[in-house]
């Protein structure tokens, strides 16, 4: 408010209404980006230890492992359950093929993790060991290697708004469900146990819980990793909207066609016969409109997308 010299918020938000482009500028206001490689280091060792073995049972090289990140900023999180999986990979024969989908809303934040450029204070939070396979010195900085980049795809999602990812084995979402009040709680849950497969995996942060829920059961509640409960998951239309690149709304109001080609838009008075007239709105065109009591008369309009003022 006060970059863009708004004394109350009454002003703001018609600054708001008047700059739709400051609208991109709050929200990254409100976005949290703190985030580290192996953040809570025994979390990780747990998830390596206890879960991402049984990922890889009963797998060959013709299967998938699909992990889903939520909420993964620059992609430190991503990344580092990417190392995990490949050195699992390295371990055993006819590994199966890797796939970590990698979501935000920050589209900024996900611009920076598709470059994979850290700061070389990673150091303290990756071994000399990884740091050698999976990244290579850049000027001062170190880039994430081809073998490990190639295995995660950036893309930005909503997670309250958009379809979730499915057939997926493990969904990590840490530290972000505790910015959401209880019904988005829920939500979330219900998206992520409608996106996991029988038996799949959850991993929260150390302040996060989906323990006493029909969704889910713990497996290492310490630690914050959940297995997927065998109980059927309806996703109502609150939860989910269609599938497309999510973006922050604008409100901008316009005349929308109803399916019968014609709608009723507004009424205006003629001043020089003080005569009320009737104005309806298409997308589809034709000579002349004749409806004389609903839009719904509008029937014989060849569909032609330009929309055209019709009087009754």
């Amino acid at each position: 408010m006060q970059v863009c010299q708004c004394d109350t918020i009454a002003t703001y938000h018609l600054y708001l209404r008047e700059h739709p482009g400051e609208l991109g500028h709050l929200l990254r206001d409100f976005l949290i980006s703190v985030t580290n490689f192996f953040r809570d280091r025994s979390a990780f060792d747990a998830l390596d230890s206890v879960v991402v073995p049984k990922l890889f049972a009963g797998k060959t090289s013709s299967d998938q492992i699909r992990v889903w990140v939520s909420g993964c900023a620059t992609g430190e999180e991503a990344y580092s359950l990417g190392i995990l999986l490949c050195e699992h990979a390295g371990r055993v024969s006819d590994a199966p093929q890797l796939q970590i989908f990698a979501t935000d809303i920050d589209e900024d934040a996900l611009a920076e993790a598709r470059i994979g450029r850290y700061p070389a204070t990673i150091a303290s939070d990756v071994s000399p060991e990884r740091l050698q396979r999976f990244f290579s010195p850049d000027g001062g900085h170190f880039r994430v290697s081809k073998e490990l980049r190639e295995i995660v795809l950036f893309s930005p999602h909503n997670l309250l708004r958009d379809p979730p990812f499915s057939r997926l084995e493990l969904i990590s979402c840490r530290n972000l469900l505790i910015y959401f009040n209880r019904d988005a709680q829920d939500r979330a849950l219900r998206v992520f146990h409608f996106g996991l497969c029988s038996d799949g995996y959850l991993f929260l942060g150390s302040s996060e819980s989906a323990e006493n829920t029909a969704l889910f059961s713990g497996l290492d509640v310490k630690h914050r990793l959940f297995v997927r409960r065998s109980s059927p998951t309806r996703l109502g239309g609150e939860s989910l909207v269609v599938a497309g690149r999510w973006q922050a709304p604008i409100h901008r109001p316009r005349p929308r066609p109803s399916s019968s080609g014609c709608q009723w838009a507004r009424s205006t008075t003629d001043s020089s016969s003080n005569t009320r007239r009737r104005a309806c709105w298409s997308t589809r065109t034709s000579t002349s409109c004749t409806s004389a009591s609903a839009p719904a008369a509008c029937s014989s309009w060849p569909a032609v997308n330009r929309r055209v003022r019709c009087s009754s």
